[in-house]
């Protein structure tokens, strides 16, 4: 999961950069979609614009293709230590890339900066990356469907600047077929609720430190809850540290979408920390572990 499986959130960005505005009156802001993962390579920023509700999103046709994109590494007290470049990508309207692509360095503060000379506009955003994550130990690589004893891993604790971490947990399956489904994801999938590619990448709602028991030394104990998973066979669970960004973005996110009992007039926008345009820049820290599942009785 390079990219954290947020990819659907854009979707939200576009809505709530169009509002009641009718098409004539829309004012098409730079989008921008990219993160930093701590301890990996610096990966691609994606540059669109926002579009009207009458129309299709469409990146291939939206993506800005003229922008001067850089990502700056500040020093502690400010000023810019290392500015990163990054060029449009032949082929991929919108996308921008750094070569060579530096790591990304885990609590140091980045900030993306994007010109388009065309018209002028500036976008900016910052991020502070969190602590890279490491996992100390799994307690088994093969675990029964919904038994007694699921799969439970401990996680050396991160720090991140300022508050507690907030978590989210991620699982993709490696063998996701049909005759794997999970009794309740084989009744979404039959119903139509669901297609087998949305059930192959679960999501967890956002989890603060708290949730995990603390495991001797410090760490953090996560155990892998059943309603997470979705086939049977070969999956991998993946536990992301968010920074400020993600984090604001997620929870507002989710008021959007129903999460909250405000009536529709009160709901507020999604939180973007972005400068002169819309979108998201953050970054994230994770470690992954692989289990088999095995079908039990009552799956």
């Amino acid at each position: 999961m390079k990219r954290i499986a947020l990819q659907v959130l854009l979707a939200v960005v576009l809505l709530t950069g169009c509002d009641t505005m009718g098409t004539a009156e829309l004012r098409r802001e730079v989008v921008v979609e990219a993160y930093l993962v701590a301890g990996e390579p610096i990966g691609d920023v994606r540059l669109t614009r926002t579009v009207s509700l009458e129309e299709a999103y469409d990146p291939a046709v939206l993506g800005i293709t003229d922008a001067d994109v850089r990502i700056e590494l500040l020093s502690n007290d400010g000023p810019v230590e290392e500015e990163i470049p990054l060029a449009a990508v032949r082929d991929e309207p919108g996308v921008y890339r750094a070569n060579p692509a530096p790591i990304v360095e885990p609590l140091r503060t980045y900030r993306l900066a994007v010109h388009v000379p065309e018209t002028g506009e500036r976008l900016s955003s910052v991020t502070v990356v969190p602590d890279t994550i490491r996992t100390l130990h799994v307690n088994r690589d093969t675990v029964v469907y919904r038994s007694n004893d699921p799969l439970v891993f401990t996680v050396a604790a991160p720090d991140y600047p300022g508050r507690q971490n907030v978590f989210i947990l991620t699982t993709v399956a490696l063998e996701p077929l049909v005759d794997n489904l999970t009794p309740f994801a084989r009744n979404s999938f039959e119903d139509g609720d669901a297609s087998l590619s949305s059930l192959s990448r679960s999501v967890s709602p956002l989890l603060n430190e708290e949730n995990f028991d603390v495991a001797p030394g410090g760490g953090r104990r996560v155990q892998y809850p059943w309603l997470a998973l979705n086939f049977i066979g070969r999956n991998r669970a993946t536990l992301q540290s968010l920074d400020d960004n993600l984090y604001d973005f997620v929870r507002s996110q989710s008021v959007q979408q129903g999460g909250s009992t405000l009536p529709p007039g009160e709901i507020p926008n999604v939180l973007e920390n972005v400068e002169g345009g819309r979108g998201i820049f953050g970054s994230y820290a994770r470690t992954s572990v692989e289990v088999v599942v095995l079908r039990g009785a009552d799956g």
